[in-house]
């Protein structure tokens, strides 16, 4: 089987048709994930964990402030004076 890869956007892309798509059980919207190998792309449908969804407690919980108090970056962003109307 052939196709023509074309511009997509800032991408390329190229169809693959219905049929085949059939055969390796992918369908519209599906999450695919590919690789190379020996030169050669191979297309598989990709098999992802759903993420729950994240509690703030559970965030809050898994936080270190501590190390954020000694964060190098953090403390000189704190410092940094206001750049515009900013009011805090």
């Amino acid at each position: 089987m052939f196709s023509t890869a074309r511009k997509i956007g800032n991408s390329t892309g190229f169809i693959i048709n219905a049929r085949d798509l059939k055969a390796i059980g992918i369908k519209q919207g599906d999450d695919i994930e590919y690789t190379i190998e020996s030169g050669k792309l191979v297309i598989q449908k990709a098999v992802r964990e759903k993420q729950k969804p994240y509690k703030i407690d559970d965030l809050i919980a898994n936080t270190d402030f501590d190390a954020l108090s000694r964060d190098p970056d953090l403390l000189e962003w704190e410092a940094m004076p206001p750049a515009g109307k900013e009011i805090l």
